[in-house]
């Protein structure tokens, strides 16, 4: 069993009160199995030995994170893999953070990744980067985003976004005010533990 560790900005419940009344129309549908999706942006994902947490969470915690919300945007809603719809984010401050943020870890990243990860199509960069960084999705692979919908199947999920083309893009600003270390297991996604929460005021 390996331990899953990720590194995310999430939101407070006014900050998801505005998110939500904006993009209703996708995440209260039926079909939507992620209703109660927790809206957030992963910065890394990473498979970490237990020894190693300690030390990483000291990295997290001692990283210099801003001190306002992080604000951001959505730029482009689209289908993606695993059934899902995502909203790509407008915002070069969170890929500054995910680059600043991979460099201060990455002595703790190298070589840990989920095995899974062997079996993905992976370009030869996301291959050296998933051995340096323990992640396939770091650099120029890193896009920010959020998830707003997961569905049974991929014809479900085309048939709902043929729903969603006229919602609003880059005309709502919403922000993301909290910072949190998660830590799970790879069989359960979505239930994790979280080991720290720093509040962006």
């Amino acid at each position: 069993m390996s331990l899953v560790h990720g590194v995310i900005l999430t939101m407070s419940d006014t900050a998801t009160q505005n998110f939500k009344k904006v993009y209703a129309p996708i995440l209260d549908r039926p079909a939507n199995l992620r209703r109660n999706i927790n809206i957030h942006n992963t910065l890394i994902a990473c498979s970490l030995p237990a020894e190693l947490e300690p030390s990483v969470l000291d990295q997290v915690k001692t990283f210099p994170w801003p001190d306002q919300p992080i604000e951001f945007q959505i730029c482009r809603i689209y289908p993606a893999s695993n059934h899902y719809i995502m909203g790509q984010l407008d915002a070069p401050q969170i890929t500054q953070l995910h680059l600043q943020l991979i460099e201060s870890i990455q002595p703790y990243l190298a070589k840990h990744f989920l095995p899974k990860y062997l079996d993905y199509e992976l370009k030869p960069k996301q291959y050296q980067y998933l051995h340096t960084y323990g992640y396939h999705l770091v650099k120029e692979f890193f896009v920010p985003h959020v998830s707003l919908g997961k569905y049974e199947t991929s014809k479900i999920r085309d048939q709902e976004f043929k729903q969603f083309k006229q919602l609003p893009i880059n005309q709502h600003s919403f922000v993301f005010d909290r910072i949190r270390l998660d830590r799970g297991t790879d069989s359960q996604f979505g239930n994790y533990e979280q080991l720290w929460t720093k509040q962006l005021i």
